[in-house]
């Protein structure tokens, strides 16, 4: 009788752990896994859905599992499969290209902004972004109105793109013409698209000056003070309007971490080669040095590519150690070069305590 509670109690704990590890936590890398609990994209959307020749908006893949729970650290795959305007996606760690590879969130979103090109602004163009997640798939269309809302053009950047709590940078926004003209006396709105630190923003200047810019100051917040948290601004004038991402570093005593990792160039043709330049930061105490490593590799490798190492050798891997000085910044280029089949290939870039980064380039014939 002893035995039959025994197995009874076992069987109950295989019940409930079963139960409990659903598509939260499955490998983002695991088709198996995805396919056994239904991940999929949910839905696909974009802010709006016609803008002008400079504009951003925000994209958002929500994904979920069969039973419609948001799935968390998901990899999804943002690209054009038609892009007319000349338009270009940028996810929220930075990485800018026609590709971009986003994990989703505990909320089981991943958001990617997209900002209208310049090709022939006297047309009305249409691009089409695909966002994939295992065998799921979904298209948002995108059209760039011809012309520009009164001819502007706003762009916007900050002092700083990564702090921490309570502390502030300066936001800039720039409103220039189709010529590149500066535009003074034009009146600009601040705002957030996402908010995730509890983050403030006080106008300190809401209208052009003679340079064309507005500024305003962006105080970091400090919900969910133990992680790192992006969130999304946006300045806007005559319906224009163009995004900065600020990341709000979290309260790790000891945390290194890829800010960014980019190629130079992203698309290539067979055999060429790209710079891979990864962004390295140590957060600690003040006055620290950590000793690090960074690791790049080729997981998905379509066109045969290889790295070239300081011996001028062709590799799959490179290892590099790193002493990371206390709060700065530090990059890390490596030599890719494509093989000889087009395709696209994803470069990752791994650190010693398991934070990774990862550019996607594409090979042309």
């Amino acid at each position: 009788m002893r035995l039959l509670g025994l197995l009874l109690s076992l069987a109950l704990l295989c019940f409930t752990y079963a139960c409990g590890n659903d598509a939260e936590s499955v490998e983002s890398g695991t088709e198996a896994g995805a396919a056994a609990h239904g991940v999929h994209i949910d839905s696909f959307t974009g802010a709006a859905d016609a803008v002008y020749s400079g504009q951003s908006i925000i994209m958002t893949a929500y994904v979920t599992d069969s039973a419609n729970n948001p799935v968390d650290n998901a990899d999804v795959y943002f690209q054009f499969t038609t892009n007319t305007s000349g338009a270009s996606l940028k996810s929220l760690g930075g990485q800018t290209g026609e590709s971009i590879k986003v994990t989703t969130d505990k909320g089981g979103q991943a958001q990617v902004v997209y900002k209208a090109g310049g090709n022939s602004t006297a047309m009305e163009l249409n691009d089409v972004i695909a966002a994939t997640c295992h065998d799921s798939k979904m298209a948002f269309m995108v059209t760039r109105v011809a012309g520009g809302s009164q001819g502007l053009i706003i762009s916007v950047t900050a002092d700083q793109d990564s702090l921490k709590a309570g502390e502030n940078t300066i936001i800039k926004a720039k409103v220039t013409n189709a010529t590149g003209a500066v535009i003074g006396g034009q009146v600009v709105t601040f705002s957030f698209f996402d908010n995730k630190s509890g983050a403030t923003i006080t106008e300190l200047s809401g209208t052009t000056d003679a340079e064309g810019r507005a500024t305003a100051l962006y105080t970091a917040g400090e919900e969910d003070a133990e992680i790192d948290v992006q969130d999304i601004i946006q300045a806007s004038v005559s319906g224009l309007s163009d995004v900065i991402i600020i990341t709000r570093i979290g309260s790790q005593a000891d945390a290194d971490y890829i800010d960014r990792i980019d190629a130079s160039p992203s698309t290539i043709s067979v055999g060429e080669m790209s710079i891979i330049t990864a962004t390295v930061r140590h957060v600690g105490d003040s006055g620290t040095i950590a000793d690090q490593t960074i690791t790049f590799t080729i997981p998905t490798n379509n066109s045969g590519a290889s790295f070239i190492n300081d011996n001028n050798e062709s590799v799959s891997t490179i290892t590099i150690p790193l002493q990371l000085a206390f709060n700065t910044f530090i990059d890390v280029p490596v030599t890719y070069r494509a093989g000889p089949t087009e395709g696209q290939d994803i470069i990752v870039a791994t650190l010693g305590n398991g934070m990774t980064q990862t550019v996607i380039v594409k090979v042309e014939q």
